[in-house]
């Protein structure tokens, strides 16, 4: 079988893509020291990726502009070959534009630079089996990467999602024996690997057969890697229900809830009456009422509220009479625990379910387009509920007729009609007539079994009775017939049913879930918490502002990291910056960082991720009011959801925390401080020489502008603005040919142009070095006609023509929208 192949590399053979693939993850290199002081080449390398970032945070992104953003990434990655973050950011940018050349080259890079990230290796062995155009040869570099000792060089996680691939594959070529063998392999590898684990689960259950016990230990397995999943709590509710196993259904169907209404939706329907029946059937008869009561409640509540916003004259009193009408299977449920439990309440109950099936009935009669099907259904349900609970025969007999009103003779199956005459005949006590219609049914209808043994009730014969209720009884041990069928069977033997040995494994199965996993819906903290800590209280002018996200894994259990959790795999930062005599700073837009540098954190473990602040839109603000330094604080949001504009909120096992406030330093600007700085660039030969010569290059646009009437505080501390202005300028502008070209590019992105300084401008319209051209693209042109864009246009580098093809596009559809 040939696949297609996304790579233009010839394939190797298997053994020859292990070897390589080994020895590359297996180099491990020295991480790279962060420098206490950055280097120009860090300097222009971050500039260059904060442009990168805006490029593909303007709207709309083109196709140009995302391959500008991945040419600025790996320039600004060649500056720091080093640099595992830059490098981990450039191959998200190519992987975004598809570029795959710098995509592989990334990635490669990454391996080596950080063997702890599991996400890339694991994206870079998957890269080599794709090379691979035939089934064949992509099943071999499997079973070489997934033998000893490969395995463990790639540690379960990574194997663990290989095996997964593998799986799959295999599928694929139609190997079911071994795709079971591969899913199971890749959860026994990492149980919190999700998608092995609800794989697993999913062919056990279409493929293997009736072993309740295995396949509850799969999804419990599942519901671990995913205790978020109200799919998956309520998938296991309904197997333990289904087996008799009560208390642990009722716990799950009671975690589905919550979990639900943590994730702000509808919980999935039935849901509350299947919990019911589960409070009913481990003998919490008035618990289970009390559910009834709570959901009535609920949507009366809900209910009240809409007529009220649509009628403010309606009383209190008058909204008090008010009530939605109560669910069928609610109700029902709720007259059959009354009518084997409180007979002074039986009938009034069994009238309010009755009276519900009404409305509901009523309801779908009044539609347009009329589904007489389900009013069929509904009604035929309700002639069963009449004549199951002895609510009249003449009853039934109408919702009967209402069912063929709207389908004539293709309302009932002929069993269906057998089954509804037995048991009129029955509620007639023409019991042998009754035993005669619903015997030879039985087998294959469970309500006409129900119907024998209450036939042999009547005639007094116990045990026939007992033994046709333990058979609606065993056939139906998760719903509503059956647990009235229980109760009658106990109240007929004077004694409790005994728990099953598959009833028993199931509860001890559920009992063993750690009980902290009830508690993360009201307190996700329990299971995912996130931290956020700035590596230091003050940052110095143009300095890094890196804050630490620290994310903890608080269960006792393993979690996934991934795009479906349980641990998200982005964390939102939200910044609150203040800015002396600058309050209209405007919302800063959230921070979005990925963390997904490993597959899963074990139980009680931590991963740290640090971020630079001004990788973002801080930078902006910060670098054009450098003087005036600012007070910041970051919250970070786990699990989050945009709630509307500006809104960042933390959704399922999701959470929030702010850091406390910290600095950014600005300059206390003397006279003093001026002539020093003048005095320290003319001869520049340091990194804080370059930072002086911006924070001048600032002070003296904040000059310039002072004397067009926005005042400076204490301008008038420095004597003539005129000559201060002009000293400043004359010194920047000599400063500026002393630099090197690293330097030269690093202020020209940093500073605010101002006519002061043209001569400055003019000098890097005539620099021949490459990233002196790409800082003044990106930061100093003065418009569509910019000479600089046409002389790059016409230049030899094809990354350069390239930013000021983009560039130019962007200054000509600013100017056009405007």
């Amino acid at each position: 079988m040939v696949l297609r192949s996304t790579s233009v590399m010839p394939p190797l053979s298997p053994h020859c893509v292990l070897i390589r693939l080994l020895s590359i993850i297996l180099a491990v290199s020295a991480p790279a020291v962060a420098s206490a002081e950055l280097t120009p080449r860090q300097m222009v390398g971050g500039q260059l990726l904060r442009a990168a970032i805006t490029m593909i945070e303007s709207q709309p992104v083109t196709v140009a502009a995302l391959g500008t953003a991945v040419v600025l990434v790996d320039e600004a990655s060649a500056l720091n070959p080093r640099d595992v973050e830059l490098c981990r950011l450039l191959y998200r940018f190519a992987d975004l534009a598809e570029n795959e050349e710098v995509r592989g080259r990334a990635l490669g890079r990454l391996v080596r630079l950080d063997p702890q990230d599991d996400v890339a290796r694991l994206l870079f062995v998957t890269a080599y089996v794709d090379r691979y155009q035939t089934v064949e040869g992509r099943l071999g570099a499997y079973e070489k990467l997934l033998a000893e000792p490969a395995r463990r060089t790639l540690g379960p996680t990574v194997a663990s999602r290989l095996a997964n691939d593998y799986a799959w594959l295999l599928d694929r070529t139609g190997d079911v024996d071994g795709f079971a063998r591969w899913i199971a392999e890749a959860v026994a590898l990492d149980p919190s690997n999700r998608t092995a684990a609800a794989a697993a689960a999913d062919f056990f259950r279409m493929n293997v057969g009736d072993d309740p016990f295995a396949e509850a230990e799969l999804l419990t397995t599942l519901l671990l890697a995913d205790p978020a999943s109200v799919e998956t709590q309520t998938v296991l509710a309904r197997l333990l229900i289904e087996n008799g196993a009560y208390v642990g259904a009722d716990r799950l169907y009671d975690l589905a809830a919550r979990n639900s209404e943590a994730q702000r939706t509808p919980p999935p329907s039935g849901l509350l009456a299947d919990r019911i029946v589960a409070q009913w059937g481990r003998g919490d008869v008035r618990g289970a009422l009390a559910s009834v009561r709570r959901r009535q409640r609920e949507v009366d509540e809900s209910y009240r509220a809409s007529l009220r916003r649509a009628n403010q004259e309606l009383t209190p009193v008058e909204l008090a009479r008010r009530h939605f009408p109560i669910m069928v299977t609610l109700a029902t449920t709720r007259a059959a625990i009354l009518d084997r439990n409180d007979d002074l309440l039986a009938g009034a109950a069994l009238d309010s379910a009755l009276a519900a099936y009404d409305i509901h009935i009523g309801i779908l009669k009044g539609e347009q387009d009329i589904d007489a099907r389900e009013i069929a259904e509904l009604a035929l349900q309700a002639a069963f509920v009449t004549l199951w609970l002895d609510g009249g025969i003449d009853r039934a007999q109408g919702y009967l007729d209402d069912a063929s009103a709207v389908l004539g003779e293709q309302a009932m199956s002929d069993d269906a009609r057998l089954r509804f005459e037995g048991w009129m005949a029955l509620r007639r006590d023409n019991v042998s007539r009754a035993v005669d219609l619903l015997q030879p049914i039985a087998a294959r209808d469970v309500t006409a079994q129900l119907g024998v043994a209450m036939c042999r009730l009547a005639e007094g014969k116990r045990r026939d009775a007992a033994r046709a209720l333990y058979g609606v009884v065993t056939r139906r041990r998760g719903t509503v017939v059956g647990m009235w069928a229980r109760d009658t069977l106990q109240e007929l033997l004077g004694q409790p049913l005994p728990v099953g040995e598959t009833a028993r494994k199931l509860e001890q199965l559920i009992a063993s879930v750690p009980r902290v996993v009830d508690r993360f819906p009201e307190e996700p903290t329990l299971a995912v918490s996130v931290r956020v800590q700035p590596s230091k209280t003050t940052f110095g002018p143009y300095e890094p502002v890196i804050v630490n996200v620290e994310i903890s894994n608080n269960a006792p259990f393993p979690l996934a990291i991934g795009a479906r959790g349980p641990i998200q795999s982005q964390v939102a930062l939200t910044l609150k910056v203040q800015i002396a005599r600058a309050p209209d700073i405007p919302a800063l837009r959230p921070m979005v960082v990925d963390i997904d540098r490993r597959l899963r954190l074990d139980s009680h473990e931590r991963l740290v991720i640090p971020v630079d602040l001004r990788r973002g839109a801080l930078a902006l603000f910060l670098n054009r009011m450098p003087l005036r330094g600012a007070t910041l604080k970051v919250t970070a949001t786990m699990a989050f959801y945009v709630a509307g504009p500006g809104s960042i909120r933390p959704g399922i096992l999701g959470s929030d925390v702010t850091s406390a406030p910290f600095r950014v330093d600005g300059v206390r600007l003397t006279p003093e401080w001026v002539s020093s700085s003048i005095a320290d660039i003319l001869n520049p030969d340091s990194v804080e020489d370059i930072k002086t010569f911006a924070l001048l290059a600032q002070f003296l646009f904040s000059v310039t502008r002072a004397q067009e009437a926005v005042p400076l505080q204490a301008v008038d501390r420095f004597g003539d603005p005129q000559r201060v202005a002009k000293d400043t300028a004359a010194a920047l502008i000599h400063a500026y040919g002393k630099l090197d070209p690293l330097s030269r590019a690093w202020v020209l992105g940093a500073i605010v142009r101002t006519p002061a300084l043209d001569p400055v401008y003019s000098m890097a319209q005539k620099d021949d070095d490459k990233l002196v051209r790409i800082a003044y693209l990106l930061y100093c042109l003065t418009g569509a006609d910019d000479p600089m864009i046409d002389a790059a246009r016409r230049g030899d580098d094809a990354n350069v023509r390239l930013i000021a093809e983009t560039m130019y596009a962007r200054i000509v559809g600013t100017s056009a929208a405007q």
